[in-house]
Formats: C-alpha cells, structure tokens, sequence
C-alpha cells in the first residue's frame, strides 16, 4: 500500500462517525484512528433557521462515506423536479460506487456538494423545497 493510498483512506473518514479502520493486506497491517471530532458540526450549520423562518426546505442526503460524484447520470440541476427515488449521484466509498436515490420528492433549490468532494454519513447532498 502505497502512502497516498494511506492518506486518501484517512481523508474518507476524517470528519465522520469512524473512530478507527483497521486494514490487514498480506503481512501489512495499518490502523487509523482519528480523534474525537464533532462530525455534525456541518449538518447542524447547514441547516439552522433563522429566528421567525418556518421550515419549508429539505435535504436529500448521503447515506454513505465516500467521494461524490453525478457519475454517468446527467447532473442535478437548480429548478429541477425530482421525486422519490430519483438518482441523485454516486458515492465512492473504496471502489465500491453506491447510487444515491432521493428520498422525497419536491424541486432542487440548491446543491450544496461539488464533483469529486469528500461526504460523510448523513451529510446534506441537496437542497429541495
């Protein structure tokens, strides 16, 4: 295992609910911990009100770890309707591609992940009203 290797690994998970990932590959063996971090920090920020506004937006959000991207599918754009389970994009966690649905219907008012960023578990993808 190459260092970059180690360090994209470290990046999957710095920030999220993962406290350590052990990994065992022939007569290598690596440990990652990361330290005790608020991973919803970004959650909660991203979806404070103001004091008096009603809550009338939603999130779609990942329900995986990983590196986002639109993939093959044409890319999610503002004004667009989308219903439940519409595909949304993909989150590469590890080589593994994982498509992620939407889980309500409404009309995109605001896409708050770029192509190729890093997501955590939960973390809002796309902001529907």
């Amino acid at each position: 295992m190459k260092k970059d290797e180690i360090v994209a690994l470290y990046a999957l998970i710095k920030g999220t609910r993962v406290k350590e990932i052990a990994l065992e590959i022939d007569d290598l063996k690596i440990k990652l911990r990361q330290k005790n971090e608020d991973y919803r920090s970004f959650k909660k920020n991203s979806i404070k009100l103001n004091e008096g506004e009603i809550q009338t937006d939603r999130f779609i959000i990942s329900d995986q770890v990983g590196y986002f991207s639109f993939g093959s599918m044409s890319a999610i754009s503002i004004g667009d309707a989308i219903n439940e389970d519409t595909p949304i994009g993909n989150v590469d966690t590890l080589g593994t591609v994982n498509v992620i649905l939407s889980k309500q219907k409404g009309r995109v008012v605001e896409i708050l992940v770029k192509e190729g960023a890093a997501v955590e578990y939960g973390q809002p993808l796309i902001k529907v009203h």
